[in-house]
């Protein structure tokens, strides 16, 4: 993963001319730079003897400098031989440090599943406005989505969206909202949205870093764009992209995503793009990929969706009579008539969520299995429920009656 580099005291000057949007900066010696590996960077100053202009260097190739220009609120100025270039440390470097008092009481990362470990719906094929990976949804047009292996190390995975099914010249978005108490802390702050990307050898059209503010508690629409900023240079080979950005005062909602456009074919496989490492963080700078342990990422998922299949299990799957975490209930001892069941959620809810019933004989929806009938439908009415679970009732049809069967909380935003 990228990082910021130091050196002590590097001190040189400019070599040639270098004018306000070039992008290769020759100097007169390099060397104590060294090379940078695959995402790491220095923070340099120029200066023309009246102003000076803060760049980001990404790249050595003998003398030549890479750099990014007009960071920080400077502007790309005109340069030519003799005029210095320094490393020092910057109001950029110093804010990329979270200082005590500002330390975030989530951690460093405000997304959740940045890195694409966790697909509780594991459904890959999808209409528009669904949750895919847990927390991100895709919206827009008709794409494919799926789970790949990213081969980068530490990051194992990434979402593949796969806009072959979307109609011509249109487009697509995958973006995570943020919940509205999350996006409190966050109001009247500078923050980094950062993510590695990488496309298909067929892909069309572009791609831009999406930014959005809601007027709205925990909505995902209804309000206004904050930025759209061109992912140039993308390619097949893995690069992180990112964006600096102050969240308004008033945001009630921020969402942050990426958005395919202008699609010229809708029938190459190989028209796509993936993504990992979604981070967004307070300050100016997209800092080292943020990893949670597996049991938090997992559970902070399950604030928003959280199901009674074993991981890796699809919803709708016949799992058999008490099987992959089928939940079972007995009932002996009394007469037939209404019985009542409690289901408590392992995480709290955000909200009163949207329960969906399974049969483990065979998959389908809206009952579960009673064994005292010989695996036939039994219905389940939801009584009541809660952001700590719900209750459902049942009739029971004697003296004892056996029932099992699967369910799922949507409570996403």
């Amino acid at each position: 993963m990228g990082k910021l580099r130091f050196i002590n005291n590097f001190d040189d000057h400019v070599v040639g001319s270098f004018g306000p949007s070039a992008t290769t900066l020759t100097i007169n010696n390099a060397a104590p730079l060294g090379s940078l590996a695959n995402g790491d960077f220095y923070f340099a100053t120029l200066s023309d003897g009246v102003a000076f202009e803060v760049v980001k260097v990404t790249g050595t190739q003998g003398n030549d400098l890479t750099v990014e220009r007009g960071l920080e609120g400077t502007q790309g100025l005109t340069y030519s031989t003799g005029n210095p270039i320094q490393i020092r440390d910057t109001a950029g470097t110093l804010a990329s440090f979270v200082q005590a008092t500002e330390a975030p009481n989530l951690g460093k990362n405000r997304l959740i599943n940045g890195a694409m470990l966790i697909w509780q719906r594991q459904t890959y094929s999808l209409t528009s406005n669904n949750y895919v990976a847990d927390r991100w949804r895709l919206s827009g047009y008709l794409a494919g989505v799926s789970k790949q292996n990213s081969g980068i190390a530490g990051m194992p995975y990434a979402m593949r969206v796969d806009a072959k099914s979307a109609p011509a010249s249109n487009h697509v978005n995958m973006s995570q909202a943020i919940e509205s108490v999350n996006v409190y802390p966050l109001q009247g702050k500078t923050v980094t949205f950062s993510v590695y990307v990488r496309v298909g050898s067929g892909f069309t059209g572009g791609l831009a870093l999406i930014g959005n503010q809601s007027n709205s508690s925990d909505a995902v629409s209804g309000g206004s764009n904050l930025f759209s900023v061109a992912a140039t240079g993308v390619n097949t080979g893995w690069q992180r992209f990112e964006h600096t950005f102050s969240v308004p005062l008033d945001a009630l909602g921020l969402e942050v995503g990426i958005n395919h456009s202008g699609i010229t074919t809708n029938a190459d496989a190989t028209d796509y793009f993936e993504m990992t490492g979604a981070q967004l963080e307070v300050g100016e700078l997209a800092t080292e990929f943020e990893y949670r342990p597996f049991g938090q990422e997992v559970a902070l998922c399950q604030r928003y969706f959280e199901k009674s299949y074993d991981f890796g299990t699809d919803l709708g799957t016949a799992t058999g009579f008490s099987g992959s975490g089928a939940w079972d209930y007995r009932y002996s001892g009394g007469a037939a008539g209404t019985m009542r069941q409690t289901i408590h959620f392992r995480t709290i809810k955000r909200a009163l969520g949207t329960i969906g019933i399974w049969r483990p004989s065979n998959g389908t929806s809206g009952a579960w299995d009673s064994a005292s009938g010989g695996l036939a439908a039994v219905g389940l009415t939801i009584y009541s429920k809660s952001s700590n679970g719900f209750s459902f009732e049942y009739s029971a049809t004697g003296s004892e009656t056996y029932i099992s069967g699967h369910w799922a909380c949507d409570s996403e935003l």
